[in-house]
């Protein structure tokens, strides 16, 4: 009980869920921008970090694939539905570099 009230006291004085939707709103922004410029991708759709990006074709794996060979880990769901569930301490930082792997592999994919 002691450390679920720890953990509790964390997220509230770091403002974990605050961060969350404000980094959340910036992938998903930046993330429907990049997926404008590929035919592959059809919509994005989140709330806060869970994000969906469903994709035209099943390849999901081959995407998830390329993108943790460039450094993101994404996750799928079906073989046309890529998933990202990045932590709530992510920065600003490495919230630009999701949105422009995932640009590079989805309009290179594309090509």
């Amino acid at each position: 009980m002691t450390a679920a009230l720890a953990a509790i006291n964390v997220i509230r004085e770091e403002k974990l869920c605050e961060k969350a939707r404000e980094m959340g709103a910036l992938l998903k922004n930046g993330l429907e921008n990049a997926v404008s410029k590929s035919f592959l991708a059809r919509e994005v759709k989140g709330l806060g970090l869970m994000i969906g990006i469903k994709l035209r074709r099943g390849v999901a794996g081959e995407i998830a694939f390329q993108a943790v060979d460039k450094g993101v880990l994404l996750l799928t769901a079906g073989r046309n539905v890529i998933r990202l569930l990045p932590p709530l301490v992510i920065n600003r930082e490495q919230v630009g570099k999701v949105i422009d792997v995932l640009e590079e592999v989805l309009v290179n994919y594309s090509e």
